[in-house]
């Protein structure tokens, strides 16, 4: 990628949008590694984890939307959770007909073992990247995420 601001041209290898998905891939792969060999799941499932360990019972739409992932892929993820007893259900409090998800005794080992695992993780990715500088990337990504929603919006309502 070019040190030089976008100048209009479009080259694949050589913009944004290919070095956030690159990245991406990469952080993904390893995390992927670690779910399988210390866990025996794969990376959606250890997102559902890692999310209700971190925010409490979700419902999988809550899920789905929050990881942006598909909703078929969170419902595949969750059933083999089930089957494996790291989750169940529970009765929502507030509106009985829904029902949340929530970790089981060997989900919330598994939660905290990988914590300090991704903490490890994340501190290696990190290790060459200075406090203001991942404030200022944390800021940057935050607005390109905002702009590539409202792009999709204004793609979904085009007449």
């Amino acid at each position: 990628m070019s040190d030089a601001p976008f100048d209009g041209s479009y080259k694949y290898r050589d913009n944004s949008p290919h070095y956030i998905q690159a990245l991406n891939a990469l952080y993904t792969q390893a995390a992927t590694v670690a779910y399988r060999s210390s866990y025996k799941i794969g990376r959606p499932e250890g997102l559902i984890i890692n999310m209700i360990g971190n925010y409490g019972p979700l419902k999988a739409t809550d899920i789905a939307r929050i990881a942006s992932f598909d909703k078929a892929l969170i419902t595949r993820a969750i059933q083999k959770l089930v089957s494996k007893e790291h989750i169940t259900y529970i009765t929502d409090e507030i509106d009985k007909r829904q029902k949340n998800i929530t970790l089981t005794k060997t989900g919330i080992s598994i939660f905290e073992r990988n914590s300090a695992a991704g903490k490890e993780r994340f501190s290696s990715w990190m290790k060459d990247i200075s406090i203001e500088d991942q404030i200022a990337l944390k800021k940057i990504l935050q607005k390109l995420t905002a702009n590539a929603e409202e792009m999709l919006e204004s793609q979904i309502h085009k007449p």
